[in-house]
This record gives C-alpha cells, structure tokens and sequence, in this order.
C-alpha cells in the first residue's frame, strides 16, 4: 500500500486539484509527477511550504521541479487539455516560473495560472519531501506546482508472481486520515503541520503496453489512452528512452477526506516469445538426435552429411529462420538495438 500525505504549516490552504502519476519504464527504474493546484486568496502567504509524505522515498531518491517543462504552450495543453491562450514570464524570465492565461481570459483573474518553482528537500528519515513555494505579485487566481520524483525501485507497485504471470498491485490512498502511520502523525504534531483538504485527486499511471489491466474501479477511471511518444518526450525529454508501446490510465476522485485508487495490471510470462523459443528448441533437439541417430548408421568411410534426407536439410532452414527472428527479442540484443537507432536520431 502506498498511502500519500499532503501537509502544510499553512492550514487555510484549498487545495483545489492533486496529480500523481506513476511512470513503469521498461529497463528503467520508475519515476513519479506530483503536481499541486491552490487558490490564491488574498490570506495566501507569499512562502508556501508542502510537506508531501511518500513511503516509497530512499536515500537515492531525487525530485526537481517542472515549472520550465510546462512554460511551453504545447506542452500545457497536452498536459492538462488546456489552451495556453498566453504564457508570460514572471520577472521576464522563465526559471522564476510563468503566468499561464486560459482561454480567452485575458481579463479574468481565475483564468491566470501562477506556474511556480518549487525548492524540493528530501528528508530521508521522515521520507518526507518538502516543497518551498514563493508566491509571485499580480493578479491570478491559482498556484500550480509540479515536481518530478526520480526512484531507485523498478515499480512502486506491489509485485505478485506467479507461475505464468506477474501481478502490479497499485494501492493508492491520498489523505486518508484514519491510516495515518506513527511517524507522519508524529512529525505533523511535532512541527506544527495540517493534513490538506483536497477538492480533486487525480491518478494516473503509465505501464507498458503489454501489461494488461486486471482491476480498476469503474467509478473512479476515466480514460484509457496509448502514449503519444513524440508530445511526452518533448514534455519530459528523460523520455527519449522509451520504446515500445505505453498506456496510460487516468482515474479521478472527489474526496475532502481522502482518496484511495486501486488498480491491478498483469503481464504473461508465457507469450508469444516464450512459445516461439520452446518451438526452436523442440526443433533443435528433434534434429540432433536424428543426426546422432543417423551418424550411427553410416558406412565405414561415408560422410555422414552427404546422404542426409531432404527434409532435415528443411528442418535446418526453419530453424535457422526461427532463431534469426528469436535474436532481436533478446533483451540486451534489443536494448543494444534501440540505443545505436536514438544515437542516430540523435546525431541526424
């Protein structure tokens, strides 16, 4: 079980919308969005402090902001199916964050988004990551902040394996006071913090495209969709790495008293590759014991391969196509592969 906390030591904060969106690369070792959407109220102080409570945090854990990710208006409106109407530079520069106007809202006030940095300290002993926001001047009706948590662990799920396939078990709870473990609600009491209200918590998840989904609340999904590489890459350019095919499930709740998204997926052990490669070793193994078989046979000063039928010469050619086929589905093959084809794409 993953269970999230969401605190501040500002306690009158709305949080209006809450993104967490887990990434399952293959090869690569998992990554998580967390993004946090406020009202800006004139009681809105001008330093902001979350503290985001994640059991999944290690020493080797790093998170960065994504402010400058999203200043671009292509990638806002992908991201958030928005029209980035205006993007402007707070201070005409683009680290100190951007204003982003939606629609046709030059005028309004609520249309504004404050895209804001954020400073991110990951306190190991508490796996706590504070996140330190400076509220910016003019007049906008929300602060937007997003982060990216870069892991030591392959999945975040709880993996179950079995004979023919493995099962990633998404336990997602956000909030939820009730299961507050000892040592959040000690550091809560300890510095004085309150555990946000969330208006909106958005789940999503991105697996690989082989990976079947098992479980989800139907309630609470929303949207099943195929990656588009090309857009997330030039979003997120750590995704150049991809390959194959990805999903993405997108889940939604509306819970002032917390939100929990369970999501099961499963990938075969036993497939079409595995199939394929018993099929070549049957071959093989039939083939040599007719050689074997036909060796002892032969006449004295005969060459045991002259003679041999046709249909073992047959044999032969399918099984040499099958392993031609086989070798490009060897990972390290593979990867090897795919990392001469992104230097050249690279380089072109």
């Amino acid at each position: 079980m993953n269970t999230i906390y969401l605190l501040s030591s500002c306690g009158d904060l709305t949080v209006e919308k809450f993104h967490f969106c887990t990434w399952d690369v293959r090869d690569e070792n998992t990554f998580v969005e967390v993004g946090i959407c406020i009202n800006n109220t004139d009681n809105t102080p001008d330093n902001i402090d979350y503290y985001l409570a994640l059991p999944f945090l290690t020493e080797q854990t790093t998170a960065e902001s994504l402010h400058m990710n999203l200043a671009n208006s292509s990638n806002y409106r992908f991201i958030f199916n928005e029209i980035a109407e205006q993007i402007v530079a707070i201070g005409g520069d683009e680290r100190s964050g951007s204003i982003v106007t939606i629609g046709n809202g030059n005028n309004d006030a609520d249309k504004k988004y404050a895209v804001v940095p954020a400073t991110c300290d990951i306190l190991n002993n508490q796996k706590i990551v504070k996140l330190s926001v400076r509220k910016p001047g003019g007049a906008f009706g929300h602060i937007y902040t997003r982060i990216l948590i870069k892991t030591n662990n392959k999945t975040i799920a709880e993996t179950i394996k079995s004979i023919t396939k493995r099962t990633y078990v998404f336990d997602i709870k956000v909030n939820e006071a009730r299961n507050i473990p000892d040592d959040v609600y000690d550091y809560k009491r300890e510095h004085n913090l309150t555990l946000l209200k969330i208006q909106k918590t958005f789940c999503l998840h991105c697996v690989p495209g082989d990976y079947e989904i098992g479980f989800s609340d139907a309630s609470k999904l929303k949207n099943i969709r195929k990656l588009e590489k090309d857009a997330f890459c030039n979003y997120l350019p750590l995704l150049k790495k991809l390959r194959g095919g990805y999903n993405i499930i997108f889940l939604k709740e509306s819970n002032v008293n917390g939100n929990s998204f369970f999501t099961t997926f499963s990938k075969e052990y036993i497939g079409n590759k595995q199939l394929l490669i018993a099929l070549v070793t049957n071959l093989i193994c039939n083939l040599l014991f007719a050689i074997a078989s036909y060796r002892s046979t032969k006449g004295v000063g005969e060459f045991w391969y002259k003679n041999m039928p046709i249909e073992w010469y047959i044999s032969l050619g399918v099984i040499i196509v099958c392993i031609l086929f086989c070798i490009p589905k060897i990972p390290f093959i593979s990867n090897f592969y795919y990392d001469i084809k992104n230097r050249r794409l690279q380089n072109a």
